[in-house]
């Protein structure tokens, strides 16, 4: 999206300015909000942190001015914002190319939650859109997600020539090869090579992608709906990510089956489903590693294959009292080693989980529930509780792992008003461990400081 585009190139100028005043910041984050109170035309509103951390903590918290002055809040070290850093953003301190009421909401609507209140906090309102960060002498950006509203940034299909590939019998048989062995180069060579002595576009890219030569990078960015097509009519274009020329990270925003069965689908390696997503899964689908979360009419697709899938990290929303009945007759999950459970999952239906065939195989169970204790006993290497945020967005929180010997890990898996370190420090009041491990995610850096924090009150802390 071209204004999305624009939007990112003058985030990373901005970014530079602040990297060249703060020599010991390391990353910086673009926050967006959206107040459904406010003006008519659902203004967007900026929101810049920045960190001496490789990702900055979420929710920032500071003793800025948008905090009650009868509850003082103390600064985190080494945490910036607009708000509490003077001059953070220059003389002005604000972005001036940002059009709160104009193109800011073509550009972001999408990151918004739709909980937004003038009456509340940044920390409570914003939630994390892109980060920048210092990569030597270069400023790498990427959007952060899942974004909120996937419908926003759908792009329809795309005015591109059609990609000739998909219509190649023999091109889909060695491509067919490359999706049974996603981290094999040889399987994209010999394809790369049949394609490029057709003259087919997607040929250059596997050549360049293969070769690490930047024009790859290059290709991909100024035709990326090219790439995806006929896929950007049900995954948001600006979540795909992509390895080695073909599409392998996914977000997924699905009305009808009408994709089902594309060969676009069948690199797919890691699957994010959005609530209310028809099922498109298809054994076609041979290089999927990480599927979810699911409802009752992907699980049914996933049981009955013909074939045996390479999931590795099933993600499971219990919305059906059928489901457990369901997922415990699976005989097509034998590489299945880490399995995600949401909603209705009570103690009833962990033990008859438990009792299934393939349960013995996993190492690892992620519980998404607010009682770390209650799941602790599952007969699993690993048990996990993942604190689910559900006001003012359905976020999750901070993850607690209970492995073996008493070991006892923790880390957060999403952007999260309730994962602040205080919320942390009083959950593990509430546990009978008192040695834990802070682990580095997608969304956290772990800092000298954090355990500095959180051993304050006796905790031991690595």
């Amino acid at each position: 999206m071209e204004i999305r585009d624009s939007y990112l190139a003058q985030f990373r100028a901005t970014a530079q300015g602040i990297f060249a005043k703060h020599p010991n910041v390391r990353s910086i984050v673009l926050a967006v909000s959206q107040y459904w109170a406010d003006e008519a035309n659902d203004a967007v509103h900026d929101f810049i942190v920045a960190s001496e951390r490789e990702m900055p903590l979420w929710p920032h918290v500071c003793n800025g001015r948008w905090y009650d002055d009868d509850n003082p809040v103390v600064d985190v070290p080494g945490e910036l914002c607009t708000r509490c850093a003077d001059q953070l953003l220059g003389d002005r301190g604000y972005l001036e190319w940002w059009y709160d009421n104009g193109d800011a909401i073509s550009a972001f609507e999408a990151f918004c939650h739709e909980s937004g209140s003038q009456d509340q906090t940044d920390a409570i309102n914003s939630l994390p859109a892109a980060i920048a960060r210092r990569r030597g002498d270069e400023i790498d950006v990427a959007l952060l997600g899942p974004v909120q509203r996937p419908h926003s940034i759908l792009h329809g299909e795309s005015d591109a020539p059609a990609d000739l590939m998909w219509f190649d019998p023999r091109a889909l048989e060695l491509y067919e090869q490359v999706c049974a062995a996603p981290a094999e180069d040889g399987p994209r060579r010999v394809l790369a090579d049949y394609l490029l002595e057709r003259e087919m576009p997607r040929g250059e890219l596997l050549a360049h992608a293969l070769a690490g030569s930047p024009t790859y990078a290059e290709l991909l960015a100024t035709d990326k709906l090219r790439w995806l097509a006929p896929l950007d009519g049900v995954v948001p274009v600006d979540t795909a990510r992509f390895d080695r020329g073909f599409v392998s990270d996914i977000e997924m925003f699905a009305v009808d089956r009408e994709h089902r069965g594309h060969p676009g689908l069948a690199s797919v390696e890691r699957l994010y489903i959005h609530h209310g997503s028809a099922s498109l899964l298809d054994p076609s689908m041979r290089a999927l590693r990480e599927l979810g979360p699911i409802n009752p009419a992907w699980l049914e697709d996933l049981v009955a294959a013909p074939r045996p899938w390479a999931i590795e990290t099933l993600d499971v929303d219990f919305s059906d009292d059928g489901m457990i009945a369901i997922l415990r007759a699976a005989t097509t999950l034998p590489a299945l080693r880490h399995l995600i459970v949401r909603g209705d999952f009570t103690e009833q239906a962990a033990r008859t989980l438990a009792s299934a065939a393939w349960w013995r195989q996993l190492d690892r169970v992620t519980i998404v529930d607010d009682q770390p204790l209650a799941w602790r006993d599952l007969k699993v290497p690993w048990v996990a509780v993942r604190i689910p945020c559900i006001d003012p967005v359905n976020a999750d929180g901070w993850e607690l792992a209970f492995g073996p010997n008493n070991a006892c890990e923790v880390t957060q898996r999403g952007f999260s008003p309730e994962a602040t370190r205080e919320a942390l420090q009083k959950l593990l009041a509430t546990i009978p461990v008192r040695s834990v491990k802070l682990v580095a995610s997608r969304y956290y850096a772990p800092s000298a400081d954090d355990a500095a924090f959180l051993s304050r009150d006796g905790q031991v802390v690595t």
